[in-house]
């Protein structure tokens, strides 16, 4: 017959266990993780040294991040459970410290993927903005041209008035005459 101590051993023995498996379990999804994430970072350097559309480069971007927030989620459940299984501060940090350089090259990837959609947004504003200006001058021109076929139709019109006034001017003095 066991005792309640004995009894209480054995749970919490149990309780250990489990926290253990969980710990495994949950370090073995993040092992997967990090294989995926380098599987996929392997298209990264082409996405970035290719004039591929921002599309693409938008794509790798958030599948990245996203395997990337997963690694940080599984890094905070995994420290969870580690404290919950009172191991110490420092061990886990070490543990927390290694992980993170486990997904750096990952994090690096995915600032330059960032850095390129900054880059390619602001050739494309750039552009967007000189072909305005450019339009706004085509405009500017046309309708100088408009004001000037107006004033020379407005000199030509006069001209023509005084010359019809001259004309009339001469009639009506021959006509005196």
């Amino acid at each position: 017959m066991l005792t309640r101590q004995s009894r209480n051993d054995v749970e919490a023995q149990g309780e250990q266990t489990i926290a253990q498996n969980d710990i495994e379990s949950t370090e073995a999804n993040f092992k997967s993780l990090l294989r995926k994430l380098a599987y996929f970072n392997r298209s990264t350097a082409d996405v970035l040294e290719s004039e591929y559309g921002s599309d693409k480069i938008n794509r790798q971007y958030t599948l990245l991040k996203t395997k990337l927030d997963e690694a940080y989620d599984l890094i905070q459940t995994i420290q969870g459970l580690k404290l919950d299984s009172d191991e110490s501060d420092e061990a886990i940090d070490q543990w927390t410290q290694e992980r993170k350089l486990q997904v750096q090259p990952y994090e690096n990837a995915v600032e330059k993927l960032d850095e390129r959609l900054k880059h390619d947004e602001s050739i494309r504003k750039e552009k967007a903005r000189n072909d305005k200006l450019n339009e706004e001058s085509i405009i500017r021109d046309w309708m100088r041209q408009e004001e000037q076929e107006a004033e020379n139709n407005k000199r030509i019109r006069e001209e023509k008035f005084a010359l019809q006034l001259e004309e009339t001017k001469l009639e009506i003095a021959e006509k005196k005459r």
